[in-house]
C-alpha cells in the first residue's frame, strides 16, 4: 500500500493588506486591512506633512492575510 498526497485545494483568506495615498499631494501613505470582497477603501485621515485630516484612496493591494 502507498502513501499519496493529496492535493486541496487551499482556502482564500478573508482579508487583504492594501495602500492607501494621500489625495494632498504629499505622497504620504497609509496601509490598511480591508475584507476581500468589501469595495476600495476611501478613508479620512491625519496627514502628518500638511497637518490636516484629508482623503486617503486606495492605491493598490499588497496582500492576502
Amino acid at each position: 500500500m502507498f502513501l499519496t498526497r493529496i492535493h486541496l485545494a487551499k482556502k482564500k483568506s478573508k482579508n487583504v493588506l492594501v495602500v492607501l495615498r494621500s489625495l494632498a499631494g504629499t505622497n504620504s501613505i497609509k496601509i490598511m486591512r480591508r475584507a476581500r470582497t468589501a469595495d476600495k477603501l476611501v478613508r479620512y485621515l491625519f496627514d502628518r506633512k500638511v497637518k490636516q485630516h484629508v482623503i486617503y484612496k486606495e492605491l493598490k493591494k499588497i496582500r492576502s492575510i
